[in-house]
C-alpha cells in the first residue's frame, strides 16, 4: 500500500517536470543508439583485427572520449536527481 502511494506521489511530480520529458527521450534515443552500435560490431566482428583496451584508447580521439565522459556525468546527475526525489 505504502509503495503504491510512494509511486504515485513519484508520478505526480515529474508529471510537471519541463526537462524531465526530454531528459528521458535523449535516454531512450542513446540506448537505440548503443544498441545499434552492438549490432554493428556484432555483424563486422573479426577476430583477427580484434585488440585489448590497451591498444584502443590511444586510438580514439579526444571528441569521442569527451563524449562518453558528458554521457556518463549526465548519467550520474540524472541518477542523483532521481535519488533526491525518491
Amino acid at each position: 500500500m505504502a509503495l503504491t502511494r510512494n509511486a504515485e506521489a513519484t508520478a505526480a511530480r515529474t508529471a510537471n517536470s519541463r526537462w524531465l520529458e526530454p531528459l528521458a527521450r535523449s535516454g531512450f534515443v542513446g540506448y537505440g543508439i548503443a544498441g545499434l552500435l552492438v549490432v554493428a560490431a556484432a555483424v563486422n566482428y573479426d577476430p583477427e583485427q580484434a585488440r585489448g583496451l590497451d591498444a584502443t584508447l590511444p586510438a580514439q580521439t579526444h571528441g569521442q572520449l569527451t563524449v562518453v565522459a558528458l554521457g556518463i556525468a549526465a548519467f550520474g546527475l540524472f541518477c542523483l536527481l532521481q535519488y533526491r526525489k525518491v
